[in-house]
């Protein structure tokens, strides 16, 4: 059957109380590279589960249905049963979101289900266990292969109500508690920076000063690149590692998740885009400064600062003067456009 294709909120509403009571989400945007892969996907899931109701909320008509729905990577998709949320899978995962529909199918059937005669005039009455096998035989055609998929990580549902979304925005995951420098000098944004920066690399270096070695470093900084930040949401969207860390190392430092997936989508059709013998070198790591030196930094913006303030104040005083200057001159000529001819003679 065919797919509807969400346009607004009230329409998505509506949707949601479709007769069907199970209704699967497909949340997507056209530009998203995994999406255009999952989308043929999804719509064979349609046409294999006529008992549920299929549709696809696309980012540029449905932005309040997104922001709605909490949705922070794409593709995601969402199973709800009478308007509640059972079920989610981020990344083009089709067997996962294959599974938990037929889960969910299982389950409404044993809730509804019940002995009764069968249409045809048989007689003949159907188990659940019977009906629980043809749906299974139904279902265990192979899905088509995906070359985003299969390179990437197992997607684990997430129930709605009891888990909250771990993951990080396209700005970076939000600080630890306590791991923000204290506000010092704030009138100042400069000097704050250069003071977080000090106290950054002071908590990187840890409380003995002692930096790890070399190939520990390297290992730590492997392991955290796609675990954390746009690095995990890149797999969550359902691109493998070789493509991830390529686009992290080439789109530039600091580039957030529309970069990534702009380098991705201009580079998708090069041959060795899967080749990791092609994958960029990391940035070498920012030098770690010693106290002596983390001290020096600090003296010298605070001069400089100082001497901005001080060079700040002398041009206020002389604009001060200035404007007094400028106010006893126009003093003085309104007073001789008042009397234009003085009587010369005392």
């Amino acid at each position: 059957m065919p797919v509807h294709e969400v346009q607004g909120l009230n329409d998505f509403h509506t949707q949601l109380r479709n007769p069907k009571k199970l209704v699967v989400s497909y949340f997507g945007a056209h530009w998203c590279g995994p999406c255009k892969m999952y989308g043929p996907m999804f719509d064979a899931m349609a046409g294999q589960n006529p008992q549920a109701h299929f549709i696809k909320v696309y980012e540029d008509a449905n932005r309040d249905v997104i922001a709605e729905q909490g949705v922070r990577a794409y593709p995601t998709t969402k199973i709800f049963v009478e308007g509640t949320v059972k079920g989610e899978v981020r990344g083009a995962n089709a067997p996962e979101v294959q599974r938990i529909v037929q889960e969910l199918q299982g389950s409404m059937f044993h809730a509804f289900g019940g002995s009764g005669a069968t249409l045809g005039g048989g007689g003949a009455t159907a188990s659940a266990e019977d009906a629980r096998a043809a749906r299974l035989k139904r279902f265990a055609a192979p899905a088509k292969p995906n070359p985003w998929l299969d390179a990437a990580p197992a997607t684990t549902p997430i129930e709605s109500g009891d888990a909250k979304m771990d993951v990080c925005g396209p700005d970076g995951c939000p600080p630890e508690a306590g791991s923000n420098p204290p506000d010092i000098l704030a009138e100042d944004d400069e000097l704050q920076a250069a003071i977080a920066m000090s106290m950054s690399d002071a908590a990187e270096t840890g409380d003995s000063g002692e930096a790890k070695e070399g190939g520990e470093a390297a290992m730590d900084e492997e392991d955290t690149e796609l675990t954390q930040g746009v690095g995990k949401l890149l797999l969550e969207m359902g691109f493998n590692e070789v493509r991830s860390r390529k686009a992290l190392r080439s789109a530039g430092a600091g580039a957030d998740l529309d970069a990534c997936v702009n380098w991705l989508m201009e580079h998708q059709d090069d041959e060795d885009i899967d080749d990791p013998a092609t994958l960029p070198p990391k940035p070498m790591p920012k030098k770690e400064l010693t106290p002596a030196e983390r001290a020096a930094k600090m003296e010298a913006v605070q001069k400089r600062m100082a001497e901005r303030r001080r060079e700040r104040e002398e041009a206020e005083k002389a604009a001060d003067i200035n404007r007094e200057s400028d106010r006893r001159q126009m003093g003085k000529d309104m007073q001789v456009g008042a009397n234009p001819n003085p009587n010369p003679y005392p």
